[in-house]
This record gives C-alpha cells, structure tokens and sequence, in this order.
C-alpha cells in the first residue's frame, strides 16, 4: 500500500489523501454508529478526471474502493476494510449550470443537496427531493441509494429526477450520458443501471436534474385521526380532492409523536395520546388554487363527516417550520428513548393496515415487552417501522433477538408484496436479506450484471451483494 498511497499523493495531491486516525475519523463512521471503517486512506479527488486516474490506480494493485458521500446513509454502504480505500466526493461540488427554460440543473456528485436546493430556487425554480440530512447528504449518494423522501407522492423518487448522469467504470472510463432531454429512446437507458446501485458499478460525478417551477403558496396541515384506517381513507380523499397539489402525506403514530414530545420538548399541535394517529399534509400550488376558504372548508367537512377528529393550519413559513421541524425529529427522538431495531420498508397502500394490525402478535412469539414507533410517508406506502425496548419496562430482551426481528418483520412485508427496503437501501445491513425478497433468480441476475462491470469486485466490496 505504500506504493498505492505515493501514487494517490501524485493524483490528488498530499493534501488529499488522508491517512492519520484523527483526521480520517470523522468519515470512519456511520450516522447510525453502527458500522466502523477501517479504510487504509481516505482520498479527496478534485474533479472527474482524478477520480479516473484513482480508479485506475486501484485497479491495477487490485484495491477495492469504497465511495462515500455526506456519511448520512443508514444501511453500512459507506464502509470499508483494512487495505481499502474511502473515496471521498466532497470536493466535486460545482453546480456546473442551471438551465430555468430547459427546466435541470447540472451538478457535480458532490454537491450538498441543500445547496442544489438553493441554486435551483434563484432561479425560481425547485429540486424536490426533500430529506431530514438534505443540509449534509450528497447529490452522488442520494442517487446511488435511490433516496426517496418527502415529496414522492407527487414527484418520485430520485430515479424519476435524475434525466443524465456521468459515471467512472471501474476500468476508469468515464461515461458520459449527461443529456437532459424529456425523451430519449437511442439505445439502453444506462443511467438506470447506476442509481440505487450504491456505487457497486461504478462512481457517479455528475448529474442532470430535473427542475420544478416553485409553488406561489404552500399549505401545510397537522390532522389528528382515531384511526389509522381513517388515515388511509383521508388520504384517498386528499389526493382525490387536491390531485397534484398534493406533495407530502406523512404518518405519525401516537407513540412517535410521544416520544418526540418527551425527550425533545417539542409539543405537536394537537394532543395526542398513545393510540391516536397523526398526519401533516403539505399542500403547494397557485395562490388561487389554495386559498384558506378551499383548504379550510374541504377539511371541515371531513371532520363532520368523522374522518378527521381536528385539524390546525399552517400557511406562514415559520410555523410550517416548526411542523415539519417535529416531523423531522422523529428519528432522533428515538435514538434517545434506547434501543431501536429499525425497519426503512414499503407496502402497498392498501397493506399497511393489514401490517400494523398483524405484526404485534408476530413479535411477541420471541419478545415479551416492546414498544413500536411508526412514522413515515403514506403517500407512497413507505414505514419506518422502529421496534424498541419499552422505556417503562426493565425487560431488557430487544438487543439479542434483533436477528429474529428483522427476519420476523421482512418476512411479513414480503409476504404482505411489500420491500425490506424502500429508500435506504442496502449496504451491509440489509444485503442477507435481499434475497427473501428477490428470490435465486433476481440475485443471480443482479450477480451477472456486477461481474460484467467490475469482475474483480473492487468497487464497493461487499455491499448489496
């Protein structure tokens, strides 16, 4: 290796390649703490061509290479061995140009999402991939996780935005498919082979965005339900009522929302006890298609009919804030009550009821005290579905059957012709359970594609597959 860090020195500069504990810390582990790396270096390239020249380099002396991006992903595809190197995104962060007629913006990998955000809202314009780390996650990763976040239900996910991209290979070519064009049929579309791949077939530097115009007004809405069938049906009267002007649908069950209240400090508002049901509702468009009279009177008679127990409205931008600030906290609120054994899943719509009902009973065969914490996206059918210990119990039996519920609650998502994973992806956590769900044929498929692209295994070893 000393010979592969003289050559990285010669590429990126001495600057760039790290190799001292205290300063490659803060990439050696991940956002949840539950992986650590062992990277023999992290290197920084500047730009396309040096990523190449690295690729290139490692291939030779048979170096694998793990790409990270903001270290924001939740599954371990970030991590790496001893004799591995970190390749690090963050300094390929031009916006290289923003085309409002064209509608995209055509960024480097490394760009801060938020920052894409800003750039595209200049020019009154919007990038509507929306996440709780969107001020630290990088454009590179959400791709090559195929992130999803807060805006599907009326955008997509991310491989519906991204129109080009720019990959390395691992022999070090660059393939350029940067188009921005609507429609192409010239040949395979190759992008789609790169995002949600996690950087297993090769290091995306570039992409082309698609734009939004930015809405003239949004509305955002705290609903509490007695039901959370009564959730799912306000749903389909939501989107049946407002269509487009729907972005966001998000689900927050009593005990999410009483966590979040307790160790946080930050009250909902709307009261709500252990059983209730909680949704904010963001609703964006034209003045004249939201005024408070439409928006008010839809959901006044929604609740005379008893679909909605009460509601509060937000339109002004520090008190939708502070709605969605409680929404966002979610996961950290968590993390303070003890031990969580999380779950990022997708159902179908009509399943989720179906889940919720059946997995306590399933849980219980092994686990005799636990609480649950559900929060997540409705609109598209995404739970994070969190196990943890009960906070009022001493039982402490959560830790050692953590194998057993994840295998307990993949199992009933599958069968329920739901996903183990819906945004996150893969990585290292979740990589013995994709087959569950893809069966013998899909991962032999998924093999073959792999060893076409990268027969050595050198980019990103061990993740995914």
């Amino acid at each position: 290796m000393t010979e592969v860090l003289s050559a990285l020195v010669e590429i990126v500069g001495q600057d760039h390649v790290l190799s001292e504990d205290d300063l490659m810390a803060p990439y050696l582990t991940d956002w949840r703490r539950q992986f650590d790396s062992r990277a023999t270096a992290v290197v920084r390239p500047a730009d396309t061509q040096e990523v190449s020249a690295v690729v290139v380099l490692c291939m030779r002396h048979g170096v694998g290479i793990v790409p990270i991006g903001g270290n924001t992903g939740l599954v371990g595809g970030a991590v790496a061995k001893d004799g591995q190197i970190l390749l690090s995104l963050e300094r390929l962060s031009s916006i290289r140009s923003v085309d409002p007629l064209g509608a995209t913006i055509t960024v480097d990998s490394g760009c801060i999402l938020r920052d894409v955000q800003d750039a595209a809202a200049r020019y009154d314009m919007l990038v509507p991939l929306s996440l709780s780390a969107e001020g630290r996650c990088q454009i590179g990763g959400n791709i090559s996780t195929g992130a999803g976040g807060l805006n599907v239900v009326r955008y997509g996910t991310v491989r519906d935005q991204v129109l080009g991209l720019e990959v390395v290979l691992p022999d070090g070519r660059v393939l350029d498919a940067m188009r921005s064009l609507r429609k192409d049929t010239a040949g395979y579309d190759l992008k789609q082979l790169f995002i949600g791949a996690e950087g297993t077939l090769g290091i995306v530097t570039g992409a082309v965005l698609r734009l939004f115009p930015a809405p003239e007004r949004q509305v955002t809405l705290w609903i509490a339900t007695a039901t959370l069938d009564a959730v799912l049906e306000l749903f389909q009267q939501v989107r049946k009522a407002f269509g487009n002007l729907l972005t966001a649908f998000e689900y927050l069950s009593g005990s999410t929302v009483q966590v979040i209240s307790e160790y946080l400090g930050q009250s909902p508002p709307l009261a709500a006890s252990a059983e209730s049901h909680s949704v904010l509702i963001e609703l964006a468009g034209s003045v004249s298609e939201l005024t408070d009279e439409s928006v008010l009177d839809r959901f006044a008679a929604w609740q005379d009919d008893g679909l909605v127990d009460a509601s509060v409205m937000a339109t002004d931008e520090r008190k939708r804030d502070a709605i969605w600030r409680l929404r966002h906290s979610a996961s950290d609120a968590q993390k303070l009550a003890g031990t969580c054994i999380k779950h990022d899943i997708g159902l179908p719509t009509s399943s989720i009821s179906e889940f919720v009902r059946r997995i306590p009973a399933e849980l219980r065969k092994e686990v005799s005290e636990f609480q649950l914490f559900v929060f997540g996206h409705i609109g598209d059918g995404n739970l994070h579905f969190t196990v943890a210990q009960d906070r009022h119990s001493k039982s402490h039996d959560i830790e050692p059957k953590r194998h057993w519920i994840n295998e307990t609650v993949h199992s009933l998502v599958v069968r329920l012709g739901g996903t183990i994973s819906a945004e996150h992806g893969i990585g290292l956590l979740k990589r013995d359970a994709l087959g569950r769900q893809i069966g013998d044929v899909g991962l032999s498929l998924m093999r073959e594609v792999k060893r076409q692209f990268d027969p050595d295994g050198l980019m990103n070893p061990g993740k995914m597959l």
